[in-house]
């Protein structure tokens, strides 16, 4: 299942992807490579300022820190991926974990188990962690939690199960810490069972074992650096935002059944009341597991247990069940949607203790235990209870339904992992002459709220650490205490023997405040999302900024003119361009020509700027088209313009340049590629919005 999901590729560091790993895999990857190559220190997870300007531990980067620490102690640092080699951990695990647990319950049939395993490796709740959540995949750690609780409140709490639960709680700190909470429930299920039943010297062996875990966490977190470079907490009032809908575990979400198909991108038809429930409250069961339960419930009701075990039954699983509605109970959170609609809000506490119960902020993975609970425990009543035909035809139902429910979340892993995400970075930056450097990127990564920014940060910081350098910035999971101000010796040409490479992102929109805070460099070269500066930098390639167009930018705030080139066809779209669609108009041919009207009254020594939104179509793995753009004629600049998102591309021309009043604007695709049917249309660049500037 893992070659044919993820793929044996991605065990080896060379795999495609893991040259510009998507979504936060990239700061994984930077955490993971700054600790192995360097030398050991205590705690060992810690790096010195090569993903900050302090000390910072790999905890905050979800760089899986037990495995970072062994493949480094093995000399497996550069053989093994450790993201792809988690990965298969996890999917080895995933179904011993349900057999394990089944097994604790009582559960004896090779039929019954074989279900159980092969379901525990169809959960959508564990594919959805496999688009970048890579650590949070280690769902093996809460169903032998489960399995050692449950085998717990029937045979006992032995020293062996004590040493499983430390060597759980041990596990999980340094694999995530959303994994403790759910360790955490077991494990006191286990000791209020253990006292419920009033077994022999229960109060004295839960007050030991509860002192071994607690001292197994305790020195893993020592071990592990928590605390060193964690940076803001976060507030009581982000509860509820990334919570699980009461209607989440039934609502069909990424599910093929509901023709709810792998789009390139995500899923359409999901369900997210809040903005953030879509994936971090996700928590629909699958079909199947859904039949499965649901048969469960029916037969059950038909053939209920001996009343006369009714009172040990509660004493020995009541504390599980209570753990697993807590858990429950802690997913929904104080802000209680089913569907689109909010039912309650419930107070939160102000102050240090709200924002240190607003710890575990995406509370809706809590929900993933319960999920887990409620597939054994269907899976146990019809083990006892169901006459063998409706056993076997449930179960070989019930995992049909479920493998045909996960087929597009598992095409959307296949191709998150079968090549590279697109780089929002030129292959410039990362040739040798940048090897070995500090680099400076602005705004860090905290201090944007563009998506597209922080992604571009995230990504050039892992560049920094590959290349030997290092960074002041990176995608923790607590943003730094430090301040966004940019340092102003970063706003001047760096003096003698200074080597730092300084990134302004500016998202590609020139008469953005940030470059006219670099006037004052003349290092400075530009790339599509931002300019790159520093000494050494002229055999990049790529287009050196002219210190008077960042002073130029600095009082173009307000544009003379804006055109739309979506919804209705503008006039201005001549020769080359194709019907206009809602989100805008895509070139069809070798050449398209845009005639732009000079605003009117200009002085004969303007210097214009102009700056148009667009895209390319660029089926992967490449990432864009080259255009070349000219001006009556005559060539004035090359864009490499990306497949997406939305990038802004500028020219500069002066008013002198212009015949008449208008500015003819011809575009060159030697690229243009063609869709195929039914769309055969020779497609090169999109675009969406141009403003004009002086």
């Amino acid at each position: 299942m893992f070659a044919h999901v993820v793929g044996l590729q991605t065990l080896s560091p060379s795999a495609p992807v893991w040259r510009n790993p998507p979504n936060d895999m990239t700061t994984m990857m930077a955490g993971y490579e700054a600790v192995v190559h360097e030398p050991w220190r205590f705690p060992p997870t810690v790096t010195s300022r090569l993903l900050s300007p302090d000390a910072i531990s790999i905890v905050y980067t979800d760089s899986i820190p037990w495995l970072t620490l062994g493949l480094k102690a093995l000399g497996l640092g550069e053989a093994v991926n450790p993201l792809g080699f988690f990965y298969l951990l996890s999917y080895l695990l995933q179904p011993v974990g349900m057999v394990w647990l089944l097994d604790a319950c009582g559960v004896r049939r090779r039929g019954v188990l074989l279900a159980g395993a092969a379901l525990a490796l169809l959960v959508p709740t564990w594919y959805v962690r496999q688009f970048g959540h890579v650590a949070l995949t280690g769902h093996f750690i809460i169903l032998f939690a489960l399995a050692l609780s449950a085998a717990s409140a029937r045979l006992g709490l032995t020293w062996g199960r004590t040493a499983g639960f430390c060597a759980l709680a041990a596990l999980a700190a340094g694999v995530h810490a959303y994994h403790l909470l759910p360790v955490a429930a077991a494990f006191g299920a286990v000791l209020l069972s253990e006292i419920l039943q009033r077994r022999p010297k229960a109060w004295t062996r839960c007050a030991v074992a509860a002192v071994l875990v607690l001292g197994c966490l305790g020195a893993s977190v020592v071990l592990l650096g928590y605390g060193l470079g964690q940076g803001r907490a976060s507030r009581a009032e982000t509860l509820g935002f990334w919570s699980m809908n009461l209607a989440a575990p039934v609502w069909p979400q990424a599910s093929a059944l509901a023709g709810q198909n792998w789009n390139g991108n995500w899923f359409p038809g999901g369900l997210d009341a809040t903005g953030g429930q879509a994936v971090a409250g996700f928590a629909y069961l699958g079909a199947g597991v859904l039949l499965l339960i649901g048969v469960a419930l029916i037969v059950g009701a038909k053939q209920p247990g001996p009343e006369a075990e009714s009172a040990a039954w509660g004493r020995r699983w009541a504390p599980l069940v209570l753990a697993i509605l807590a858990l429950t109970a802690l997913a929904v959170g104080p802000k209680i949607y089913f569907g689109m609609t909010r039912l309650a809000e419930l107070p939160v506490p102000r102050g240090k203790l709200g924002d240190a119960i607003s710890l575990f902020r995406a509370h809706g993975r809590f929900i993933w235990a319960p999920g887990y609970m409620a597939l054994a425990a269907a899976l146990v009543v019809l083990d006892r209870r169901a006459r063998p035909a409706v056993l076997a035809t449930a179960l070989v139902l019930a995992v049909a339904l479920q493998a045909y429910d996960v087929k597009e979340l598992q095409q959307g892993v296949r191709a998150t992992y079968a090549h590279p995400a697109p780089a929002r970075y030129p292959a410039a930056l990362t040739a040798p002459v940048l090897s070995g450097r500090p680099w400076r990127i602005y705004p860090t990564y905290f201090c944007s709220e563009d998506l597209g920014i922080q992604a571009t940060a995230g990504e050039l910081s892992l560049v920094a650490i590959r290349s030997g350098g290092s960074t002041n910035t990176a995608n923790t999971a607590r943003p730094p205490l430090t301040g966004c101000e940019i340092p102003p010796a970063a706003l001047r040409a760096p003096p003698p023997g200074d080597r730092t490479v300084t990134v302004a992102l500016d998202g590609g929109d020139i008469s953005s405040p940030l470059p006219g805070r670099f006037a004052g460099r003349d290092d400075c070269w530009r790339f599509r999302l931002g300019m790159v500066c520093g000494r050494g930098l002229e055999t990049l390639g790529l287009t050196r900024v002219d210190p008077a167009e960042l002073a130029l930018a600095a009082h173009i705030r307000t544009p003379d003119a804006v055109y739309r080139f979506d919804g209705v066809r503008s006039p201005l779209l001549k020769d080359g361009w194709s019907a206009t669609e809602p989100t805008g108009t895509w070139s069809d041919g070798p050449r398209a020509v845009i005639a732009l009207p000079l605003p009117k009254g200009l002085p004969a020594d303007a210097r214009l700027v102009i700056q148009l939104e667009g895209l390319s179509y660029a089926p992967p793995p490449k990432d864009g088209q080259r255009v070349t753009v000219s001006l009556e004629g005559r060539p004035v600049a090359t864009w490499q313009v990306s497949s997406g998102p939305w990038g802004v591309y500028h020219l500069i021309i002066p008013r002198s340049a212009a015949t008449g009043d208008a500015v003819r604007l011809a575009f060159d695709f030697p690229e243009a590629t063609s869709p195929g049917e039914p769309d055969e249309r020779l497609l090169g660049m999109g675009v969406r919005k141009l403003t004009v500037s002086h």
